[in-house]
């Protein structure tokens, strides 16, 4: 082996290992993916054991040989490096793991937002009940208690989905003989198909009026777009000239997946609002931010919510002593973000009448399937101004009603 050897060596259609044929046991370990990792193979009490030593290039060719000869050595001497390894990192905490396996190579390719969630669950969930266990004393019937304190069936399968990686690559590495998360089975998890009524519509908007989120939420009304697209909306993603909003990829759910840009049509009402807000921020790189000017994180809008359902701030019930502050309700308590998204599709296809390949790719945004991506035309910007423009009007004519 060399070095300009080890970097020119492609990856294949699985994982291959190659031999060092100058150091006896190490081995550069090449993914199907195209990471590397060198690995020192030896056999101890008549088993074949793997040490882990790094990623290549992190990890030098000179730098990966003299720590085999040194794990050879020791396996020489009678003693088994990846053994020792298992039995220290049994004694880590799950908390201790835990910020390992977020540092690791193989947490590195998440999305931003894949990150925040996975994050949002250790943080909230596992770490509370679990993180000062020691991992090997993680049991199955410690993470089946932890999920049925959950009450959302959705977070809890996410928990599950967060803590079973945690715990596999736990096992990957030699720290564990099985996943305690093996063998918990997901809850069937039923899609929400919540829209608003008129009545509704006109409640939530005059309730956020009052609220410094008052124009994001009429924007995500004008628009249909998701709740974190319009929270990181920038000045200069729109066009106000041609009355575009260029959605970048790295905010766009489906951004991965799409040939081209995602561009939104916006109506005349959508450009007056995002000019009014503009005007209020004055001069800011993004048009909804924080007091000093900080671009707003995806759960800036909760405690408001929370507040208009007449919680306190974190989501909890108010208190019921006769001498708390009453906090009524003033939207409807099963109200989410997410549903003013799905009653824009709902009006648009059901009481409009829009194209449903419009509404779905053109407004909503989601990726067409590969049969339509490869022959099938994208949505031209006049009819999807056309079709926010009839929106824009229907939205209105459902405010006028009684004063809305």
């Amino acid at each position: 082996m060399t070095d300009a050897w080890a970097i020119a060596v492609r990856a294949e259609s699985q994982a291959v290992d190659w031999r060092d044929r100058r150091q006896a046991g190490l081995v550069l370990r090449v993914e199907a993916s195209g990471r590397k990792t060198w690995v020192v193979r030896y056999v101890f009490d008549g088993r074949e054991r793997r040490f882990r030593i790094g990623p290549y290039p992190d990890v030098t060719l000179a730098r990966a040989r003299k720590r085999a000869r040194a794990i050879v050595g020791r396996v020489s001497d009678g003693v088994d490096p990846q053994g020792e390894r298992t039995q220290r990192r049994a004694g880590e905490t799950v908390e201790e793991v835990a910020a390992a396996w977020l540092k690791a190579e193989d947490t590195r390719s998440w999305r931003p937002r894949s990150r925040a969630g996975f994050e949002a669950h250790l943080r909230l969930r596992i770490l509370p009940r679990l993180g000062r266990l020691k991992l090997a004393e993680v049991r199955q019937k410690d993470v089946q208690d932890l999920l049925d304190d959950v009450e959302r069936v959705v977070t809890r399968n996410r928990t599950l989905e967060t803590a079973g990686m945690l715990f596999a690559w736990g096992v990957s590495r030699g720290m564990l003989p099985t996943s305690p998360c093996a063998g918990i089975a997901k809850l069937r998890e039923r899609p929400r198909t919540r829209t608003l009524t008129d009545a509704e519509i006109r409640q939530v908007l005059v309730a956020f009026d009052g609220t410094r989120f008052g124009r994001y939420v009429r924007l995500l009304f004008l628009t249909g777009a998701r709740r974190d697209e319009a929270l990181r909306v920038r000045r200069s993603d729109v066009d106000v000239d041609r009355a575009v909003w260029t959605v970048p990829p790295d905010v766009e759910k489906s951004g991965e997946t799409r040939t081209e840009a995602r561009k939104v049509a916006l109506s005349a009402a959508a450009l007056e609002l995002l000019a009014a807000q503009a005007a209020a921020g004055g001069g800011r790189a993004y048009y909804f931010t924080g007091p000093r000017g900080e671009r707003l994180n995806r759960n800036a809008p909760k405690p408001v919510i929370y507040r208009l359902k007449g919680m306190s701030d974190n989501g909890t019930r108010p208190s019921t002593h006769k001498l708390a502050k009453p906090r009524p309700a003033v939207i409807p308590e099963d109200f989410r973000l997410h549903d003013i998204r799905r009653t824009v599709a709902d009006r648009m296809l059901n009481d409009l009448g829009l194209s449903a390949y419009a509404v779905d790719v053109g407004v909503l945004g989601h990726a067409k399937p590969k049969l339509l991506g490869t022959y099938a035309p994208g949505v031209p910007l006049k009819e999807l101004r056309a079709a926010m423009e009839t929106w824009a009007a229907e939205l209105g004519r459902i405010l006028a009603v009684k004063g809305g």
